[in-house]
């Protein structure tokens, strides 16, 4: 039976790693040198870190001399900046040009997917709420709160 649309596999499908797909595809070619680098250090700070905090951190990227990495909790964060000297001096005994090594907190959910916080200037305020806002200002006495809700108002009302 001939099928009139033929299924076609597509070059994600056909390719049998993510290291074989940016060998074969000239967009994402330029992207193979930069991951294996990101793979290699990774290797190479894993190695250096203690073994209790392996699994709360990941590299994220190294740009200018400068490693950042994204770790699940501060209470990791604080343990592993204890480490930085030790783990920088690793690294560039194991031929990186390290200068610094940021972190950044990103909390992991139970899925693994991590969560991040939308800042309250990206959640709309519907007009009739404003309109409140602005009558309790008018009845507000106390300087430091006043200040705060007009604040709120004005930014509102401008984005």
């Amino acid at each position: 039976m001939m099928k009139m649309f033929p299924r076609q596999r597509s070059p994600v499908a056909s390719a049998t790693s993510a290291i074989d797909f940016l060998q074969r595809h000239e967009g994402a070619a330029g992207l193979l040198p930069a991951a294996q680098r990101l793979l290699k250090l990774r290797r190479d700070l894993l190695a250096l870190m203690p073994a209790a905090l392996r699994g709360l951190c990941e590299v994220s990227g190294f740009d200018d001399e400068t490693v950042m990495l994204q770790v699940s909790s501060a209470g990791a964060a604080a343990k592993l900046r204890q480490t930085l000297p030790r783990i920088r001096d690793g690294l560039i005994d194991r031929g990186w040009k390290v200068n610094a090594i940021r972190m950044r907190v990103q909390p992991r959910t139970s899925s693994g997917i991590s969560t991040t916080w939308k800042s309250p200037s990206t959640t709309a305020i519907p007009g009739g709420a404003l309109d409140a806002f602005s009558a309790l200002n008018s009845k507000l006495e106390h300087p430091a709160l006043k200040s705060a809700v007009e604040r709120l108002i004005r930014r509102r009302r401008a984005g």
